[in-house]
C-alpha cells in the first residue's frame, strides 16, 4: 500500500487557492512530492503490512529490514517446506515448466513448438488442498499434496522462477517455515532485528511478515510535502526560454521549470535543501 502525504484540501489552504480549476494538476503534484520524499527516506512511509518479504541471511545475527520503523512482525522464518509437487505428466511434451509469482502459479508446456501456458490465480484457491484439485483438472499436469500441508494457504507460498517438470520431473511448491523464536525487535527504528544465534548464510532463505512506516504521518512531512507541491507548481509558471536576465544593475537567474528538473533522478536535495534539512530527523541511520 502507497499514500500520499499531503491532501489536496489542505495544500489549497496552504496556497491560498480557493478555485478547482487546478485541482487535477495538485493531485499530480502531491503523489509526486510524496514519491520524491519517500525516495528521500528510502521507505514507503505509510503504515503498510509486507508479507513473506524475503532477505539473504549473511550469518550475522542482525538483519535490518527494508523498511521502517517497524510497527510489529508477524514472523520471521530462517527455512522453507514443499506442501506440493506439481509434475507434467506428458513425455511427447519438450519443455514443461512450473512458476510461481505474487499473483499466480504458472504452469507451461511446449509440444511441436507450440507452448501452452494455464495461470491459477492464487487469490482463487484459500488452500493447498483447493489449487491442487485446479491443477489435477489440467491435462498432463499432476499435483499432489502430503497429508499434514493439505490446509496450508496458497496466499504463503514463496515465489519462485520456472522450474522444469518435464516428462514427470517434480517441482516443489514451498511455503515459509514455522516462525524463530530466538529473535526480538533490536531496533525499532533501523528496523533490526537480532537473533541470538544468528540468521544462516543464504539466497533468499529468510522470510520476515511485519508491518512497518509511520500509522500517522508526521507533521513535518506534511507540511515538507505541501511546500513541495507549492514548489512544483510556482515553476510551471516559470519560462523555460528564459535563464538569465539583467536590467541596469540589476541581474538575476531563474530556476528551470518543473518539467526540466522533474524526471528521474530528481531528490528534494536538489530542489530545496531546507525541505531536505526538515526531513532528515526521519530518515534512517545506516552507520553504527
Amino acid at each position: 500500500m502507497s499514500c500520499d502525504l499531503a491532501v489536496l484540501s489542505d495544500v489549497k489552504e496552504y496556497m491560498g487557492i480557493t478555485t478547482t480549476s487546478d485541482d487535477t494538476l495538485l493531485g499530480m503534484l502531491i503523489d509526486q512530492a510524496s514519491n520524491i520524499i519517500k525516495n528521500e527516506l528510502g521507505t514507503d512511509v505509510c503504515d503498510t503490512t509486507y508479507t513473506n518479504e524475503t532477505y539473504h541471511g549473511d550469518g550475522s545475527s542482525s538483519l535490518m529490514l527494508d523498511n521502517y520503523p517497524i510497527i510489529d512482525v508477524s514472523s520471521a522464518s530462517a527455512t522453507t517446506q514443499d506442501v506440493m509437487t506439481i509434475k507434467n505428466t506428458n513425455s511427447t511434451n519438450t519443455h514443461a515448466t512450473v512458476q510461481v509469482t505474487s499473483t499466480d502459479v504458472i504452469m507451461r508446456k511446449t509440444a511441436s513448438g507450440v507452448t501452452t501456458t494455464n495461470s491459477l490465480a492464487r487469490s482463487d484457491y484459500a488452500t493447498i488442498t483447493l489449487l491442487n484439485v485446479a491443477v489435477n483438472a489440467l491435462t498432463d499436469w499432476t499435483g499432489t499434496v502430503p497429508d499434514n500441508y493439505l490446509t496450508y494457504p496458497v496466499a504463503e507460498l514463496v515465489q519462485q522462477t520456472g522450474k522444469n517438470a518435464q516428462n514427470n520431473s517434480t517441482v516443489q511448491l514451498r511455503v515459509p517455515d514455522l516462525a524463530e523464536n530466538d529473535y526480538e525487535i533490536q531496533n525499532t527504528n533501523r528496523a533490526v532485528l537480532y537473533n541470538s544465534y544468528y540468521w544462516p548464510s543464504g539466497h533468499n532463505n529468510i522470510f520476515v511478515t511485519y508491518r512497518a512506516g509511520w500509522a500517522t504521518i508526521p507533521d513535518a512531512m506534511q507540511s515538507t510535502c505541501q511546500q513541495l507541491v507549492k514548489l512544483l507548481y510556482d515553476q510551471k509558471n516559470i519560462s523555460v526560454g528564459i535563464k538569465r536576465e539583467q536590467i541596469g544593475d540589476y541581474e538575476y537567474e531563474m530556476q528551470e521549470k518543473a518539467e526540466d528538473v522533474s524526471g528521474d533522478g530528481i531528490t528534494l536535495q536538489s530542489l530545496s535543501p531546507t525541505l531536505y534539512l526538515k526531513i532528515m530527523p526521519y530518515k534512517r541511520l545506516l552507520v553504527g
